[in-house]
């Protein structure tokens, strides 16, 4: 029922490439917390934090070249620091010990909330009132989430 919302709330009618990888993406990350869950709950969330950081820089940093609309300024390398320091390290830290300490249903179950979060924020900060559909959607996530985790 969440995953529906979601879909709904970020256009499922209109769907192409990106949204195939971002839900394949989506699929990936499952499979990573499971794996995670299975087999790496007791290492170190520092130590483990740090290499995906860096996997993740490998991967991301040939994007770069291609990006025709990305211009390598100081200014741009210094956000671009200050985004990989708070979205990276503090999300991953954040999302292992939410799947060791909450385990992987409800940490994954709160991290769908993420679209529905980011149009509340978008309407506090920026004034952008969300559509008709991505209010449908979020509703409907966040009663998917709320089924999610009760105790039955």
């Amino acid at each position: 029922m969440a995953f529906s919302g979601l879909l709904i709330a970020v256009g499922v009618y209109s769907f192409d490439i990106g949204d195939a990888i971002a839900i394949l993406s989506g699929f990936i990350w499952a499979l990573g917390t499971h794996y995670y869950r299975r087999k790496l709950i007791h290492e170190d969330l520092i130590r483990l934090n740090a290499s995906m950081a860096v996997i993740s820089a490998l991967i991301a940093a040939p994007t770069l070249i291609i990006n025709p609309h990305m211009k390598l300024t100081l200014n741009a390398i210094a956000w671009g620091i200050i985004v990989a320091l708070v979205a990276q390290v503090m999300g991953f830290l954040l999302w292992f010990l939410g799947v060791k300490d909450l385990g992987p249903v409800t940490a994954s179950s709160i991290s769908i909330l993420v679209p529905a979060s980011a149009y509340l924020f978008a309407l506090l900060i920026l004034g952008k009132v969300p559509t008709e559909m991505e209010v449908i959607g979020s509703a409907i996530t966040l009663a998917g989430v709320l089924i999610s985790q009760l105790r039955v």
